[in-house]
């Protein structure tokens, strides 16, 4: 059986740490190599989670621009801007296996599609903001940032650990 990539990102890590690092002379190549671990930490990490937690969070983010689609279909201004907020109803790309990279051009797109709708609310705010349904939009804006965030965190926060320059 063949090792996975978690299990090669876990043996260049260890080999690294315990074989190359303390065989460094002090110095820049000693603050090096402490960077180069948490790189490597950071990689097995984003290997391991970042797939999956993009595709949630394109799937959440998906559901957050129909809704942001719905409200604009009910105000004259936005409506005009049917491209920025059409409907987000399904994966880009064909059915079936969704890889790291189209996943991650699938997050870029809605992004993109989420700061612009974003910059656009927040130009109707003085016309729009008492409007309750405006309000809620924008907490439901407000949390699938947070949402997001938190879901990032899961294959960040962790890298960044150990000795460091």
């Amino acid at each position: 059986m063949r090792p996975d990539l978690l299990e090669v990102l876990d043996s260049i890590s260890w080999t690294f740490d315990t074989q190359i690092v303390p065989a460094v002379p002090p110095g820049i190549a000693t603050s090096l190599s402490f960077t180069i671990s948490n790189m490597l930490r950071h990689a097995r990490l984003r290997a391991e989670r970042e797939g999956e937690s993009l595709a949630e969070d394109n799937q959440e983010l998906r559901a957050l621009l129909n809704r942001i689609a719905s409200y604009a279909r009910g105000d004259a201004e936005l409506k005009a801007e049917e491209e920025l907020f059409a409907d987000y109803p399904a994966p880009m790309g064909p059915a079936g296996y969704r890889g790291l990279a189209q996943v991650t051009e699938e997050a870029t797109v809605l992004r993109w599609r989420l700061q612009h709708a974003i910059e656009r609310l927040q130009a109707v705010r003085d016309r729009c903001g008492t409007q309750p349904a405006y309000r809620r939009l924008r907490e439901e804006i407000r949390a699938y940032l947070d949402h997001q965030l938190e879901r990032e965190a899961r294959w960040m926060d962790d890298a960044f650990t150990g000795p460091r320059r």
